[in-house]
């Protein structure tokens, strides 16, 4: 039965609005569109928060591992940085197979002992965005007897409902491309650090970059550098790095271990970057531009 695969469970949705009636009873609500709108938002602004019930000041991140289309999602919930311990979930608000708009949570265990936790933890998410609309959710634990085929539902009702929406489905292509290569540059991150030698005691080019975002600074280093057939932009990148204050010198090795060596990356070269009185590419056009993108980092 796939609703007990993989450490997963099953949560039907029921949306209500915030009063209740005389009786103190839940009034449900269709404005199911209003969640869809938001799942949408949130890829781009970060509209929800993803925060631990029980423990002070433990923020999740979250990462949509498709596009979300007409309020059904799939994303990965975890602590910054941490690409192992995340739980993965599921909202199917337009089921193919099944009446009831549900969740699936899956590979809770990392983050919280017990699914009710998890599920807490999405339910305040959703509830704390959605009290500005007069709506919250309820979770119910969703058992059957029955095999509850969500895996194959979820499928399905993601391809009907891109095929409903193809303004939509033109986006996804590139969200997808955009999924790849941040999963390449995780890829290129780890087989960098498997060629570090055991002993060298120097840090990483990494563990030098001072911002809190330390993927986002790296990221658009390599847009730049990888594939350039030119030897000064990797110096300019550099350069402009060290000017915005993001980096704290790091050495010539772990220079080269990030972005190798060849023509025009001496370690003469790059020292006289580190140089605070070296002005050689400050009226360059790519030094400029990325002076600016890198001084919005803190």
């Amino acid at each position: 039965m796939e609703a007990f695969l993989n450490n997963s469970r099953l949560f039907k949705i029921h949306l209500v609005q915030s009063e209740r009636d005389i009786f103190g009873n839940p009034i449900s609500s269709d404005e199911w569109d209003k969640i869809a709108e938001l799942l949408y938002e949130d890829t781009k602004h970060k509209v929800f928060q993803f925060v631990h019930p029980k423990k002070k000041g433990i923020v999740y991140e979250r990462r949509y591992k498709i596009c979300p289309v007409n309020g059904l999602a799939m994303l990965e919930v975890g602590k910054q940085g941490d690409f192992l311990n995340r739980a993965t979930v599921r909202l199917i608000t337009k089921s193919h197979m099944y009446n009831a708009p549900y969740l699936v949570i899956e590979d809770f265990g990392s983050i919280a002992k017990h699914v009710e936790v998890m599920a807490e933890i999405v339910r305040r998410a959703f509830n704390i965005v959605l009290k500005e609309y007069g709506l919250e959710v309820i979770l119910e634990p969703w058992v059957s007897d029955e095999p509850i085929w969500w895996i194959l539902d979820f499928e399905i009702s993601h391809k009907q409902e891109l095929k409903k929406h193809p303004e939509i489905a033109k986006n996804c292509k590139g969200y997808q491309d955009a999924l790849e290569y941040e999963a390449k540059i995780k890829e290129m991150k780890e087989n960098s650090e498997k060629k570090k030698i055991s002993r060298r005691a120097d840090c990483s080019f990494r563990d030098h970059i001072k911002v809190n975002d330390k993927d986002a600074v790296l990221k658009i280093a390599h847009d730049y550098t990888d594939g350039s057939n030119k030897a000064c932009v990797v110096m300019i990148v550099q350069k402009a790095m060290n000017d915005a204050k993001v980096i704290s010198r790091p050495s010539y090795r772990a220079f080269v271990e990030e972005f190798g060596s060849g023509e025009g990356r001496s370690a003469a070269s790059y020292s006289e970057l580190n140089n605070d009185h070296c002005h050689k590419f400050d009226r360059d056009p790519l030094y400029m531009k990325l002076l600016r993108i890198f001084s919005e980092f803190k």
